[in-house]
């Protein structure tokens, strides 16, 4: 990586991380390169949904081009874990053999499957991709992509998983991933309008069945190209914030 590549890494980084300071952004970015490594995503929790500002430079296509002609059908995705040990019985991703790295699925045709993995067979389906028009983002412009992740023999929780991306300097970022369990037709929407994507996720009350959650949380994350506030919580009872 160029010094001026790592000085818009740096520019990049304060942006979306107001709380680094131009200095200290741009020394984490020359660490980032010299080490091959990004930062690790802050995971945040709201009930049964998580979040995190991922803000990821990625490896292709490389240069990019604008974000809104990028197939998303036909892309290689990273899946941040947000389980510190595989659990088949509850949404999320699952972590990796390699702490802190994410999980790469190269999605063809809207799928990734991996059936022959029996130890750990993994699926994962891209359902929808929307272009966002947000004020603060390069070009006003973000890609929201929609996809299910199964993980777990039979398949037995779905984690709904969403992720935008930006293009600056024909670079592709991976700016933030939400996830949430998709189980009862629990699902997630952007909302162009208000510029807001709405997610409800499944929650079990005592004495559900495993296959049938009867309560939901829901929250809208205000998105702006430059931050992602969540409002409008509304979490099942006893469910923790």
């Amino acid at each position: 990586m160029t010094f001026q590549e790592i000085a818009t890494t740096a520019r990049f980084a304060a942006r979306r991380r107001p709380w680094l300071r131009p200095a200290t952004a741009l020394v984490l970015a020359m660490a980032w390169s010299s080490a091959g490594w990004a930062a690790k995503p802050q995971l945040r929790r709201i009930g049964n949904i998580a979040y995190e500002a991922v803000v990821r430079r990625m490896t292709a296509p490389n240069p990019a081009p604008p974000v809104a002609k990028i197939n998303f059908r036909d892309f290689t995705y990273q899946l941040f874990p947000t389980q510190d040990t595989p659990d088949p019985s509850q949404a999320g991703v699952p972590p990796t053999a390699k702490a802190g790295q994410p999980l790469t699925l190269p999605v063809r045709h809207g799928r990734f499957d991996d059936p022959e993995n029996a130890s750990a067979p993994v699926e994962f389906d891209i359902i929808r991709v929307n272009l966002a028009v947000l004020p603060h983002a390069p070009d006003h412009r973000q890609v929201v992509v929609f996809g299910i992740l199964y993980a777990g023999q039979d398949h037995p929780v779905c984690t709904g998983v969403v992720q935008t991306f930006e293009t600056y300097h024909h670079r592709l970022w991976l700016m933030d991933q939400f996830t949430y369990n998709c189980q009862g037709g629990m699902n997630a929407r952007y909302l162009p309008h208000q510029r807001q994507l709405r997610i409800r996720s499944s929650v079990a009350a005592p004495g559900d069945p495993p296959c049938c959650p009867s309560l939901q949380d829901a929250v809208n994350f205000k998105m702006d190209g430059r931050r992602v506030a969540a409002s409008g919580i509304n979490l099942a009872p006893g469910t923790a914030y």
